[in-house]
């Protein structure tokens, strides 16, 4: 009962907090046309989140996946709610997002990783510490009392599963991953945390919204591209990660260029 309360509370406050977004979007960030690119990128995340989180195992099935895996549910899920909180990120103020991106990231594992760590079976000591060391972070930095990057470095964790899934479970879970498709959707976890740290790491070296964005944009369009060499050796449907490759590449031009 408890994870689904969480997972409730989570979608209704990611689903609150990217509605505000319309309201509060600066016109900097539009482009010719009147598309804001933020509005547009975070309801694009906030849309995809949900589908994951709420049911990855259907996510699976659109994606052309009909391989039962537990272990791959588990980081889908995991991966959608990061996407959720990278869209609330983006409806935040930027000049107090750095500091309030340690309260998203305790409720984001507060909504996905009990439930994670029971069905996987694994210890969630660490799982306790993280929530309450990221929830006093924020509340250092409410105080003005919290290095903007520190919350960078803690979200840039994500490398490590980006670039070795593999050995990132080992170290956070005790298990290895147990199949190439949980390496692939392993990456994704770490690429939306990496999103969200590419974002907040170009606001603490003083780029604007609108760069940081397009550079998290970026970064996303280089995973789409990994992506699709990894389904190569998973066999599922390239088209919707091409799809979200193009996306990401333009919505990085127009914020670049």
């Amino acid at each position: 009962m408890a994870p689904a309360i969480n997972s409730i509370v989570f979608v209704t406050l990611a689903a609150s907090a990217t509605a505000r977004l319309a309201r509060r979007a600066p016109r900097a960030l539009a482009v010719r046309g009147g598309v804001d690119l933020r509005q547009l990128t975070a309801g694009v995340y906030a849309g995809q989140g949900l589908v994951q989180y709420i049911s990855p195992r259907q996510t699976m099935k659109l994606y052309g996946c009909t391989t039962e895996d537990e272990f791959a549910n588990n980081y889908l899920r995991a991966a959608g709610a990061w996407m959720l909180q990278y869209a609330v990120l983006l409806s935040l103020d930027p000049e107090t997002v750095i500091w309030k991106s340690m309260f998203c990231a305790s409720g984001t594992l507060l909504a996905y990783a009990p439930a994670k760590e029971e069905n996987l079976d694994i210890s969630k000591e660490h799982v306790v510490i993280s929530i309450g060391l990221f929830a006093a972070l924020g509340l250092a930095g409410a105080h003005g009392k919290l290095n903007a990057w520190i919350p960078v470095v803690i979200y840039m964790q994500g490398v490590a599963m980006w670039l070795s899934p593999d050995r990132t479970s080992v170290a956070y879970t005790g298990k290895e991953v147990p199949s190439d498709l949980g390496r692939c959707v392993g990456r994704l976890e770490g690429a939306q945390l990496i999103t969200s740290g590419t974002y907040l790491a170009s606001l603490a070296a003083g780029k604007t919204p609108k760069t940081a964005m397009g550079l998290a944009a970026a970064f996303a369009a280089v995973h789409c591209a990994r992506t699709l060499y990894d389904e190569e050796q998973i066999g599922y449907c390239k088209l919707p990660v091409a799809v979200f490759a193009v996306f990401f590449s333009g919505v990085a031009f127009a914020a670049l260029a």
